[in-house]
């Protein structure tokens, strides 16, 4: 509970200063901003090939000495992608961004730190031992909140080079913070044997599924940022971003409280072969999720309806646009629950189709609409996609007739 707690103050914080920067940047820097950090996403995702998944698995039970061999061997990995990778990020930042040379630097940086602190998160849900290394990334957080908040208030114009410095020591700072934390557990505990480090070839094999899973489902998230980048203006792109960034930290915020919070109760359940208990778990999360996503939603029209003309950030939201994406973002959590029945049954293929489908759904109908409509066409391709990976799930678990939880 006390992680989960760590990491909704993390994503809060972080959110808000997401928010604040989206809409005190100007329309253009606000776009720039948007796709940078979808170009970060992407470039994580890539760097860390989903090793967190076999990871995770793996630390369940281990001793100490196991757990700091199982950490370096990934860190080594994540190196060798950080490598790989960074010149991709930095030319898609200089030539679709339209960033300089000094952004794309600082933006470089930036993208290493954060996704080493997500990585962070990853395993602290499993090894509780490594649950203090989350608090560099809440207090990074907490400070860029409160610094785009200082200026938001005093009504100064936010330079985007400014913020990108300001995030950069920040990070770096949090960075070097989570290593000496990291290292003094690591000289913690009994000095056991521990294996030898997993190789970089073994890693990639492990992980080959995952990687390849998570792609599409990933690409599933981000596809309607590409696509906004990709048909429309800079200064249309930084509109969109506005607005789904706000459903998106709702969802990542209910994925923490929920998702997150049950993933290993509910593995531990599946592998006692539990499943009366993992049924009751689902059923009884995916309730609570939905009610707290609606009263979101309900929140959301009733600030645009009654307060919105009184708070000026807010003047270039679209309410239409905002609650469809809200719509959206709740229609997938719901989903998540039947892909993490699939995944913790070893049904990882179900996943992957469901996913690769959606993809091109929202991608053949963000082709045909956003050219032409703009972001109400591609609004309108999001909400679709998310409706078809609903459904789409919810069947291939109710297919598994086999399975106990084939009711989920």
């Amino acid at each position: 509970m006390l992680i989960a707690a760590i990491k909704l103050g993390d994503i809060a914080a972080r959110s808000l200063f997401l928010l604040i920067a989206l809409y005190t940047l100007p329309a253009r820097a606000s776009g720039q901003f948007g796709l940078a950090l979808t170009l970060i996403a992407l470039f994580a995702f890539f760097s860390g090939f989903e090793r967190y998944l076999d990871l995770q698995r793996s630390l369940v039970g281990k001793s100490p000495p196991e757990v700091n061999k199982l950490i370096l061997a990934t860190l080594r990995f994540f190196a060798v992608g950080h490598l790989l990778w960074l010149t991709p990020l930095a030319l898609l930042l200089h030539y679709w961004a339209q960033l300089d040379r000094l952004a794309v630097l600082l933006w470089s940086v930036i993208a290493v730190c954060e996704h080493l602190s997500t990585e962070a998160y990853r395993v602290a849900l499993i090894s509780s031992r490594h649950r203090w290394i989350l608090l560099a990334g809440l207090i990074k957080n907490l400070l860029l909140m409160v610094v785009a908040a200082v200026f938001a208030m005093r009504g100064q114009a936010l330079e985007l080079e400014q913020l990108l410095w300001t995030w950069t020591a920040f990070a770096l700072l949090a960075a070097i913070a989570s290593a000496a934390m990291l290292r003094t557990l690591s000289a913690q505990g009994p000095n056991g044997e521990a294996s030898a480090l997993v190789s970089l070839r073994t890693q990639l094999r492990q992980s080959r599924t995952h990687f390849m899973i998570g792609l599409v489902a990933l690409t599933s998230l981000q596809i309607d940022r590409l696509m906004a980048g990709g048909f429309l203006s800079l200064e249309e792109t930084g509109l969109y971003f506005r607005h789904v960034f706000v459903a998106a930290a709702a969802y990542q915020a209910f994925g923490v409280v929920s998702h997150n919070r049950i993933m290993h109760r509910l593995y531990g359940h599946l592998q006692a072969q539990r499943r009366a208990e993992a049924m009751l778990l689902i059923r009884s999360e995916r309730r609570r999720y939905l009610a707290l996503s609606l009263a979101v939603i309900a929140a959301a029209f009733l600030t645009e309806t009654q307060w919105a003309a009184n708070i000026s950030a807010l003047d270039s939201i679209t309410p239409a646009v905002l609650i469809i994406l809200l719509l959206a973002y709740t229609v997938r959590g719901v989903a998540d629950y039947n892909a993490m029945v699939l995944n913790a049954t070893y049904r990882e293929r179900s996943i992957f189709r469901a996913q690769s489908i959606t993809v091109l759904v929202v991608l053949a109908l963000g082709a045909a609409l956003t050219p032409s409509f703009g972001i109400a066409g591609l609004v309108a391709a999001t909400l679709m996609g998310a409706s078809v990976y609903a459904c789409l799930t919810w069947m291939f678990v109710s297919r598994t007739a086999a399975s106990p939880l084939c009711k989920l």
